[in-house]
């Protein structure tokens, strides 16, 4: 569920006021100082998909600075994935400083002082999980703390569209949906920070399973396309072939064996679709990512061991996952 709050609810003069509540309730105690007080507004929007929530905040230019005194004061640990959407921002923790640009993101530890400040007019995802599951997957954080995770990068690209993705669909999904999408997220940034701290994610039962569930959800994309195939799953990944085979026999198969089955499973179900009762077995076929039409036959048959005719014809009004 989302849940939306904004200094617009503020009695005028108590608009600062409001927005530093907002700021400790949804994260954890800061000082917030704008550079204009007079035009100060924010806005922050909340979803909670467990293991990880997030927050989008659209506020003006301020400094935020986490403390020792607010860390002594604050009971829940948190770990913060800050993904920055328009505007800047620049991050100081454990020595560290470093500024992000739309589409950079990079990462806070709540348990140690921290400081951001936002130069003007901005746009952040914030995503936010236990610090203490970030800890034991990577021995510490120290060593990962506010390094960023350039747009431009394959593993920064990757993992950004990813969590854009998932804040926007998320209020629309049932909540086990959203719970298991967030865990793939959750995996996906552990997998960077593993990458970045040179523990290889190829070697981490965390990082494995996310960039996996990451190419069936390019192959549930893509099926329809008759040219998808290995190469380009490879590629929207942002792992070699060679990887991605590996990473597929994990579970007894191959990229170009899920691509095939996905494409028969998605034409068993429009095949028995009342809405496409008047439509082919080829054109069915064809829009389904296959060029031919025997060859087509051929595959269902061993996949479902009937004919598509004969399963259109003995399981009427019946849609297949």
């Amino acid at each position: 569920m989302q849940q939306t709050m904004s200094t617009a609810e503020a009695p005028p003069g108590e608009q600062l006021d409001f927005w530093q509540d907002m700021v400790c309730r949804t994260f954890f105690r800061v000082d917030c100082t704008p550079s204009d007080p007079a035009a100060f507004h924010g806005e922050i929007s909340t979803v909670m998909a467990p293991p990880i929530a997030f927050a989008r905040l659209r506020s003006t230019a301020q400094q935020v600075r986490r403390e020792a005194r607010h860390v002594r004061q604050t009971e829940d640990d948190l770990f913060l994935v800050n993904l920055q959407v328009s505007g800047t921002g620049t991050f100081v923790q454990d020595g560290r400083e470093v500024a992000l640009r739309p589409g950079d993101f990079n990462c806070l530890d709540g348990t140690r002082p921290c400081e951001m400040d936002y130069q003007g007019d901005f746009e952040q995802l914030v995503f936010y999980m236990p610090q203490n599951a970030v800890a034991r997957a990577l021995g510490g954080t120290s060593q990962v703390t506010v390094a960023p995770f350039r747009s431009r990068s394959a593993m920064g690209s990757l993992v950004s569209s990813y969590l854009s993705g998932l804040a926007s669909r998320v209020p629309e999904l049932p909540p086990a949906a959203a719970a298991r999408l967030a865990e793939v997220g959750q995996a996906l940034v552990l997998a960077a920070l593993g990458e970045m701290s040179g523990l290889s994610a190829q070697g981490q039962d965390w990082g494995r399973p996310a960039l996996r569930q990451r190419a069936l959800q390019q192959i549930e994309i893509n099926a329809r396309d008759p040219n998808f195939g290995s190469a380009d799953l490879a590629a929207a990944v942002g792992v070699s072939r060679r990887y991605l085979q590996d990473l597929f026999s994990d579970i007894d198969e191959t990229p170009t064996a899920c691509i095939w089955k996905r494409r028969l499973h998605i034409a068993a179900r429009d095949l028995v679709d009342p809405r496409l009762a008047e439509t082919s077995v080829g054109q069915i076929a064809f829009a389904c990512g296959f060029s031919d039409v025997a060859h087509f036959s051929r595959r269902f048959k061993a996949e479902y061991g009937l004919a598509p005719r004969d399963h259109r014809a003995v399981r009427p009004g019946r849609a297949t996952r």
